[in-house]
């Protein structure tokens, strides 16, 4: 697999690759051109064709040939290596068990037969079609998002299938019909409202059904099958990438009728997470497409607690969380019938931070005069890292809840309280990191460190600036150390061959193959002279340090008077 990434890189040029989206202009190095990821209005975003990556020096998108398809395209890396494969001509091996041919098409007709016979059977169904109206479900809306309806008969899908000599154990795994004892078939879903499930990519892969009115279960969902793993899913997403890519940010809610009032309202970025249980993959697949999250669950008490466990499951995943507090009982999709788009829109508009919302929950849950009311406030505060945030909730609790104290004195209670559940949790932190001793951290390089690291990245003089990488003591700011390491431990014996970005992916760290980018993209001359001169400005530094350890530890006069000499030995040509 390596060995095809790597053919993949040696053949697909990203400024070509990028050329097609974006109009590049060579400016020294580089290539440059307005970001395709925000609204640019002066060229931020450049191309290096020698390190194989891109960077917008504005909103911070970086990445190499996989990550501009997996980001322009909405695609997993699986994805992105296969398009690229195809584009660069390498054929990829098999990984894993091959399914038989045409075994993925053969499910793929399975499941747009099903969408067809539920659709068929929901004009003819009139108490359905009324049930529909009843929601605000229009003709156009239906067709919009494929909705049928399964009839109360035993197997008239499975019948369907089977006149049609698509498998019928291939659709019990399709979780379309099931089997009885005797080996019959016959419908999964009977006498339901049909929502057909599309994956990110647009393919049909599951259903869900509702009954007509009241009754239990209210719904019946696809099982997990070869096509579906509902922890993966985000219904409406497809529907909903087009808004997505224009930076609006996704409106996460419950299920399939909420979903389809938001974007009937405009709000077309509305995804469900198939009930209330937010998983880790649904929050890394909404990454791919948003940096941005509003939570739009129902107002009821799992509601409630769904949208608090999803704040920290969004989190995690690197996005930004916001959440709308609708009132007990309402939901995205009643909201939309008594007020329309307005009161969505005004909804939406009314989404608090998490921390906000988390203590607003502890204020409906817990009485004031509760003892656990404030230990409770303090805990959720204490979990904020934004000290103006927390000092703003600490203001408005204490004029709310504490009229009778001083105003300052009672902030800086709260606050105090706060800081000490915060330092409590320290101690435990700095312990299970400090393994072992670190030098003092600087906010940056050197001018020293980044010109050899400069030099390593030039292959001519690549094997004279990996010799000083070896030698530990020439380097001190801490991002330095921590870059020289990162190459050693992927370039441990000799350095490598051939331009950056045929061997820049070997560094394991985003972070330190970003900064060699950015190194690599300066535009002064790198010489043998240059080095030369980096190289012997660290020694001077480095000595300069042992000195000042000397000194400070009281050492002998004659040790220090020959480290002294040597010093006094040692050029130091101006940087």
């Amino acid at each position: 697999m390596a060995d095809e990434r790597d053919e993949i890189r040696h053949r697909v040029n990203i400024v070509d690759l990028v050329g097609q989206r974006v109009s590049l202009k060579k400016r020294g190095k580089r290539w440059e051109g307005l970001c395709p990821f925000h609204d640019d209005k002066h060229p931020s975003f450049t191309v290096s064709e020698d390190t194989g990556t891109y960077r917008c020096w504005a909103c911070g998108a970086w990445g190499d040939i996989f990550d501009w398809v997996m980001k322009t395209q909405n695609v997993d890396f699986a994805e992105a290596l296969a398009l690229l494969a195809q584009q660069a001509g390498v054929e990829l091996r098999s990984r894993g068990q091959k399914k038989p041919p045409g075994e993925r098409e053969t499910q793929d007709r399975v499941m747009a037969e099903a969408v067809a016979y539920f659709k068929e059977n929901l004009s003819r169904h009139r108490p359905a079609l009324d049930y529909c109206a009843s929601r605000g479900l229009t003709q156009k809306v239906l067709e919009a998002w494929d909705i049928g309806f399964a009839p109360a008969v035993d197997a008239g899908l499975a019948e369907r299938l089977a006149a049609k000599k698509l498998g019928l154990p291939l659709a019990k795994d399709l979780y379309v019909v099931a089997q009885d004892g005797t080996g019959g078939y016959f419908d999964r879903f009977k006498g339901r409202l049909m929502f057909p499930i599309r994956d990110e990519r647009g393919k049909w892969v599951a259903f869900g059904g509702r009954i007509l009115g009241d009754g239990q279960p209210k719904y019946i969902n696809s099982g997990d099958t070869p096509l579906f793993k509902k922890k993966r899913v985000l219904y409406g997403l497809f529907q909903a990438r087009d808004a997505l890519s224009q930076g609006k940010p996704a409106v996460l809610v419950e299920g399939y009728l909420d979903v389809i009032a938001c974007h009937v309202a405009g709000v077309d970025s509305a995804v469900a997470s198939l009930g209330t249980a937010l998983t880790e993959d649904q929050a890394k697949l909404l990454r791919r497409f948003t940096e941005e999250v509003v939570i739009l669950y129902d107002g009821d008490e799992a509601g409630l607690k769904a949208a608090e466990s999803g704040c920290a499951v969004l989190a995690e995943a690197g996005l930004r969380v916001s959440v709308c507090d609708l009132p007990p009982g309402q939901d995205p999709d009643s909201l939309v019938k008594a007020r329309g788009p307005t009161g969505l829109d005004e909804a939406l508009a009314a989404a608090v931070e998490p921390i906000v919302f988390r203590v607003s929950l502890v204020e409906r849950r817990v009485h004031p005069d509760s003892q656990e009311f404030w230990p409770s406030i303090y805990r959720v505060l204490a979990t904020s890292d934004n000290p103006s945030l927390v000092e703003r909730m600490a203001t408005i609790l204490a004029g709310k809840y504490l009229p009778h104290q001083s105003s300052t004195q009672a902030v800086s209670t709260l606050l105090n309280e706060v800081r000490r559940l915060r330092s409590g949790k320290k101690p435990v932190q700095r312990q299970a990191a400090s393994t072992k001793p670190t030098l003092p951290k600087q906010p940056s390089m050197s001018q020293a460190e980044i010109g050899v690291l400069h030099a390593f990245v030039e292959e001519p003089l690549r094997e004279r600036a990996y010799s000083s990488l070896k030698r530990e003591s020439l380097w001190f700011s801490a991002a330095a150390q921590e870059c020289r390491a990162a190459i050693l431990d992927a370039f441990p014996e000799r350095p490598p061959s051939g331009p950056p970005r045929e061997w820049m992916h070997a560094i394991e760290s985003d972070d330190h193959r970003r900064a060699l980018t950015d190194i690599a993209a300066r535009e002064e001359t790198v010489n043998e002279r240059y080095l030369d001169g980096c190289v012997a400005k660290l020694e001077t530094q480095a000595e300069q340090r042992r000195i000042d350890e000397l000194k400070s530890g009281q050492e002998g006069d004659e040790r220090l008077q020959a480290i002294m000499e040597k010093l006094a030995s040692i050029k130091t040509p101006r940087e």
